[in-house]
């Protein structure tokens, strides 16, 4: 298995209910967006497995074993449904295994047994089908094909055995940031935190947070792994390296954030932002300050552009969409020493060159992600192989009200009928003009062939998707946007509506999805794809930037980790 695989296991702590499993999300996307592929590992939901054990209790005071494993193994189960559920809402294409199909095998106790295969060849085509497969912890089959569970913390294990067979690298996200020489949340002073943790040591611990019999396995198998939490820019590595602690944090205050717009995006943004405490709502900048946005503090909210930039945000996020009030905030912002995260892509498309020399002038970040693709890390998968390799050609489908109006019309309505339902449905603006000229995708392929090829490409927009003639009816067609170098090295680019063969990558393709196929100089093909729209794969993206800018600049703060003697 490529080392661009990782393994990483979220455990009922981390997952106590359906609104945490959206930043469990983010953590998967992180590592998606980095180019790797991820196996997750999860547990039981909160304290479902508490329950379903006192329910069993009473049930059957004495229950049989396999009944009772069999029982337990339904939370796991859920999980792993609920989790996959919520990463597709975000955007993220991804394939499920349960207990059966990952064919943990175990021998020993029914209740506390022991790993000794798993299906690695199953988790591969899942991984060929998706960046990401979530797979049930803590549960097993034996050799009659009878649920085992992997004793209690079972998923610790459960995700080190599976990250061993893979040859993979493994984390174990926990509700604490990292291992500690004691309980955290013990009264007194503040225990230390270690960077790095012997196998010795983290045995002899007495504060245990990864199930004894899972540390003991990784000794075995030499196989680090880390635990961290959520979002985490710090996790201890638990390996036979000495152990060392990580340098006393200075209890940074949490990162203050400005919000420029708060449409459907923003307000998805807005609303995480007030749930989680590492982060500071300072202000919401809007049109109308009257209309009503449950979860977003009404204190916060202005109409005024410039008390919104008047609270020492460290980071702002512009949402507001609109070019003329976007790109002055968006120059202030900067000035003044603000990291910036922008979904803008036509502001980045036509003055992007020009603020990311602001920026650095500055020492910040300008930051989007979320321009192009939505949740499909495209600008990132690019600049990735720009920066390995030579891009030949890329070519993509950007744009999803365009896809599905292109559909409606094979399928027999009128433009404005098949508009009409686009806006209805949430897939096209009320204004749709810029989707259907092309020039939403002539944005898009800019930045794109700019990450591609260092250069700003110019493009005539296609003429709008009109009519419903013999060809427009045609299966298949798709406003496709296309970049390449000619012989003589010169970027070329078009933004046209094509009739695709049925094997083209490109051809399957619906609705809000969106899909990009990169040909390097060797003629490799990469090819990334999923929800490109939509106020949750928007703000996913959104959000994993912000916590980009977030840990670059708690990174600079740290000093060096102190080696024990």
């Amino acid at each position: 298995m490529s080392a661009e695989t990782i393994v990483i296991k979220l455990g009922s702590s981390v997952l106590p209910d359906d609104a945490a499993a959206l930043r469990g999300v983010q953590e998967i996307y992180r590592e998606v967006r980095a180019g790797r592929r991820v196996v997750c590992v999860v547990s039981a939901f909160g304290d479902t497995t508490d329950t379903l054990c006192a329910r069993a209790r009473d049930l059957a005071p004495r229950a049989n074993e396999a009944l009772y494993a069999e029982f337990l193994a339904t939370g796991e189960a859920a999980a792993v449904l609920a989790f996959a559920l919520a990463l597709d809402g975000g955007g993220i294409p991804v394939e499920t295994l349960d207990v059966h199909g990952l064919a943990l095998a175990t021998t020993g106790a029914t209740l506390d047994a022991t790993p000794v295969s798993v299906d690695v060849e199953a988790l591969n085509r899942a991984l060929e089908k998706a960046p990401v497969v979530v797979v049930p912890g803590f549960v097993g089959k034996d050799a009659n094909g009878r649920s085992t569970l992997l004793g209690r913390g079972g998923s610790d294990l459960s995700a080190i055995f599976i990250a061993h067979a893979l040859e993979a690298a493994c984390r174990l996200v926990k509700d604490v940031d990292g291992w500690f020489e004691d309980d955290p949340a013990r009264t007194g002073p503040a225990p230390r935190r270690y960077a790095t943790l012997h196998w010795d040591d983290a045995i002899a611990s007495p504060a245990p947070i990864v199930q004894a019999k899972a540390v003991e396995w990784a000794r075995r198998l030499d196989r680090p792994f880390e635990v961290a939490a959520l979002e985490s820019s710090g996790p201890t590595t638990v390996s036979a390296a000495d152990s060392a602690f990580a340098p006393t944090p200075s209890s940074p205050r949490p990162v203050r954030v400005a919000l420029l717009g708060c449409g459907t995006v923003g307000a998805e943004v807005a609303r995480r932002l007030v749930r989680e405490t590492d982060h500071e709502l300072v202000s919401v900048l809007v049109r109308d300050v009257d209309r009503s946005r449950p979860g977003v503090p009404r204190a916060v909210i202005t109409d005024d552009p410039a008390v919104a930039l008047a609270h020492g945000a460290d980071i702002v996020i512009e949402l507001l969409g609109d070019v003329e009030l976007a790109g002055p905030l968006v120059r202030a912002a900067l000035e003044l020493g603000a990291d910036v995260v922008t979904a803008n892509k036509t502001l980045l498309a036509h003055d992007g060159t020009e603020l990311e020399a602001l920026a650095a002038s500055r020492g910040v970040r300008l930051m989007g992600s979320a321009a192009v693709g939505g949740a499909v890390p495209m600008l990132e998968t690019v600049a990735r192989i720009a920066s390995t390799t030579r891009v030949a050609r890329l070519r993509g489908v950007v744009n999803g009200t365009c896809n599905f109006v292109l559909d409606a019309i094979a399928a027999g309505a009128d433009l404005d009928a098949a508009v009409r339902e686009a806006q209805r449905l949430g897939f096209a603006e009320a204004d749709p003009s810029a989707d259907l000229e092309g020039r939403d995708s002539a944005d898009k392929l800019r930045l794109l062939a700019r990450a591609a090829f260092s250069v700003d490409v110019t493009d005539a927009s296609p003429p709008p998707v009109l009519g419903a003639s013999s060809e427009s009816r045609a299966p298949r067609r798709r406003l496709v946007v296309d970049a390449w170098r000619d012989e003589s090295g010169d970027v070329r680019s078009a933004t046209r509506i094509e009739a695709l063969g049925s094997s083209d990558p490109l051809a399957t393709v619906r609705s809000e999805h969106n899909a990009l196929e990169i040909t390097d100089t060797s003629g490799r093909r990469h090819v990334v794809r999923g929800r490109g729209a939509g106020p949750r794969p928007t703000s996913v993206a959104v959000l994993a930037d912000l916590a980009d800018a977030v840990r670059a600049r708690w990174a600079a703060l740290s000093p060096p980790a102190e080696v024990l003697a």
